[in-house]
């Protein structure tokens, strides 16, 4: 198994990735630590740690504090242990307190995010509420110009109509008075005012 972790640091070491290459090592502590080659063990722990710590992979450095006090438990160091055992578990709250703020805040600005689409589906919808309502009021406004032009031009028909018709009526009636005036002159002998009158 050493065998394994070792060739998996030289082809990592060409990767250069640094996580993995610290999960190798916290590994491989492991593996010297089943074998009770404990010096090798806490010093590949060393090296893991100090990537872990570096790169902010802290779920993995948990571990590997974990892993340490396990290590120090083996080899018969139960006051390590147990010192290296509350280190884990002050790491493990402290990681749990960081994801819990994180969620906090990732909580807080789906919040926020939600507030502002609410806030502009509400403005959305107020602006297309006004939109409908103005174009309603500029309907129904050239509704009412263009009923009232038509009245205008239907009332000046009508004027127009009426005064042809009160023409019509007062032709014949202009005549016929005309005629009997012209006619009341002749029949009383009064020839120059008839023509006069003509």
């Amino acid at each position: 198994a050493i065998e394994c972790f070792e060739q998996g640091l030289k082809y990592n070491s060409r990767d250069s990735e640094l996580n993995t290459h610290a999960n190798i090592l916290h590994d491989l502590s492991l593996t010297y630590s089943a074998m009770h080659l404990f010096s090798k063990a806490y010093q590949l722990a060393d090296s893991a740690k100090n990537i872990y710590s570096a790169s902010g992979n802290l779920p993995s450095l948990v571990s590997l504090e974990l892993s340490l006090a396990h290590i120090y438990h083996e080899n018969n160091l139960p006051e390590k242990a147990y010192n290296q055992l509350i280190s884990h578990m002050e790491l493990k709250d402290s990681v749990f307190n960081m994801e819990k703020q994180y969620i906090q805040l990732a909580n807080n600005e789906l919040e926020i995010n939600r507030q502002k689409n609410k806030a502009l589906s509400f403005g959305i919808l107020l602006a297309v509420a006004i939109i409908i309502i103005l174009g309603i009021l500029i309907f129904l406004l050239r509704n009412r110009q263009k009923h009232q032009l038509i009245k205008s031009r239907l009332e000046q028909k009508s004027m127009e109509l009426e005064g042809r018709l009160l023409r019509s009526q007062m032709n014949p009636h202009f005549i016929f008075n005309s005629l009997n005036s012209i006619q009341s002159y002749i029949t009383s002998n009064n020839q120059y005012q008839a023509e006069i009158y003509l």
